[in-house]
């Protein structure tokens, strides 16, 4: 079952960050499990698939990002957030017993005290009861695909891209009797899922001394056919504790999923 633990923070004193903090955040995490798990680091590491992990970078609570010279300002008192997912069941619990047993958290020369953490929890056999023909997603974080023999990104939320990543990662963790058949499906989004609208921007993030590019925004996607819509839902609910894309486990490709009446 995966879960997402979101952490409510305070700034205890004032610093200044990366806009995008998504390397500080999971190196925060990977240095507290290993501090208190060493099997338990390895099994993050450990299976040459998908990691069973993925964060969400540190952003503000209730106010605007302030940044100058390209260095995100951070104030004493700000409550902050950031979130970190676990995709497989047979670690969710020890990790999350290491993670509420911690009271200070240190990103850079931030320090920050935690006031409390909420969890949410997705069910991999439970079906959408409602479903919806426009579907709208958020891309929060700069979100990217990568093509076998080509050297530069995919820029563009491709719906046989999205579903084709979404559907390995949850067939990496879900439990036999819920996986997806790939290429029916597939095969159906291709013809049966159209981008109506979409406003993207393009945005630059640091990660290890290297720069990359992804896109965000907002897209609009319409379903003709009912026929597996409630297996895409699923995946798009799954996207939100997984991220999409390449880096998840740096914060890119945070996607928010929006069901959206029909007009």
């Amino acid at each position: 079952m995966p879960s997402r633990f979101d952490f409510i923070v305070l700034a205890y004193n004032r610093a200044t960050l990366p806009p995008f903090t998504g390397e500080l955040v999971r190196g925060w995490f990977l240095s507290t499990i290993h501090k208190h798990d060493i099997d338990l680091f390895n099994l993050l590491h450990s299976d040459s698939g998908p990691r069973p992990y993925a964060i969400r970078i540190l952003r503000p609570i209730g106010k605007r990002m302030k940044v100058s010279k390209n260095r995100w300002i951070v104030n004493e008192g700000d409550r902050l957030t950031f979130s970190v997912s676990i995709l497989k069941d047979e670690i969710e619990t020890p990790i999350f017993e290491i993670l509420v047993s911690i009271e200070k958290i240190r990103f850079g020369t931030l320090i920050c005290y935690l006031d409390h953490i909420e969890v949410s929890k997705l069910s991999f056999s439970d079906n959408p009861e409602e479903i919806s023909s426009r579907i709208g997603l958020v891309f929060r974080t700069p979100t990217f695909f990568n093509i076998k023999g080509r050297s530069f990104p995919y820029l563009f939320p491709d719906p046989i891209r999205i579903f084709s990543n979404l559907s390995t990662l949850w067939n990496a963790f879900a439990p036999e009797t819920e996986r997806i058949a790939t290429e029916s499906l597939l095969d159906w989004v291709s013809r049966n899922i159209m981008i109506k609208s979409y406003k993207l921007i393009t945005r630059e993030a640091r990660i290890e001394k290297t720069k990359l590019t992804g896109f965000k925004g907002r897209a609009e996607l319409i379903f003709l056919n009912d026929e597996k819509t409630k297996t895409a839902i699923k995946l798009l609910r799954f996207a939100e504790f997984s991220n999409v894309g390449e880096k998840r486990t740096y914060g890119f490709g945070v996607v928010n999923f929006i069901p959206l009446e029909r007009k």
